[in-house]
């Protein structure tokens, strides 16, 4: 009887593995059929560009959003599918359902939608698929293809600010920055395409609390807080000066552990 149930056991395993190399077979075949959709989009677009090159409108334009802090992921819905990917944690599990039945809802397209999870919302910054490649048109095209998206309270919309002069840049960099969910600003050229192989978009960071770009701001911080001197903080990869000698000091300064 033992040996009856170890036989089919091992027979059960043998089909479950048949079924999921049946299912990962037909996913790369899908795959492979949306790369030749998406190389097909690009030569079309490629060859639109060589009949009719004409130059871009507003170069001296600028889109200024938030830089919403949180974690970046890109929105995938194929059908009534719909799947997060991050480039570190490849594909993304979410504490929240909503997030996924409202992904469903967004459209009946088939969609690839850039953005940031925060406190289980999904800012929607950018797109890049809407049932065609949308990678090489210019902001505006993409702006109004993301607008007509049925957003709900867990996925939103990134309002966008354009900036013709220097200071409409520099108030909209300002007014995006001192939002509470904002880790600063994201900076795009208005006539620029999605950027896949170099990132042309500027991100500014907010600085944190006693984070300074000056030596000499830093060191006049730390006598107001009891201490002399500055060191070097690494800032989510930006350099900053930081009052007191060491880090642990500031931190036993401002009451911090």
């Amino acid at each position: 009887m033992q040996q009856d149930r170890i036989l089919k056991e091992i027979k059960r395993r043998e089909e479950l593995m048949e079924k999921q190399l049946a299912a990962k077979k037909k996913r790369l075949e899908e795959e492979i059929k949306t790369r030749e959709k998406i190389i097909e989009n690009l030569e079309i677009r490629e060859k639109e560009l060589n009949k009719s090159a004409t130059p871009k409108g507003h170069p001296d334009w600028f889109i200024v959003e938030e830089n919403i802090n949180g974690t970046r992921a890109m929105l995938h819905k194929k059908g009534n599918q719909v799947k997060f990917f991050n480039s570190k944690k490849g594909e993304m599990s979410l504490k929240d359902d909503n997030i996924f039945h409202d992904g469903v809802k967004l459209s009946d397209k088939d969609l690839i939608v850039d953005g940031v999870i925060q406190n289980n919302i999904f800012y929607c910054s950018d797109i890049l698929y809407s049932n065609r490649l949308l990678t090489d048109e210019s902001w505006p095209i993409r702006k109004t293809e993301l607008r007509s998206l049925k957003f709900t309270d867990s996925i939103k919309e990134v309002p966008s600010h354009l900036a013709k002069n220097r200071k409409d840049l520099t108030n909209f960099i300002d007014l995006v920055s001192k939002n509470n969910r904002s880790n600063g600003a994201v900076i795009k050229q208005y006539d620029s395409t999605y950027p896949l192989a170099e990132n042309n978009w500027i991100l500014l960071r907010n600085l944190g609390p006693d984070q300074f770009e000056k030596r000499e701001d830093a060191i006049k911080r730390a006598g107001e807080i009891g201490c002399s001197g500055s060191h070097t903080h690494n800032a989510e990869g930006k350099v900053v000066f930081m009052p007191c000698k060491s880090h642990e000091e500031w931190k036993q300064k401002v009451g911090r552990s």
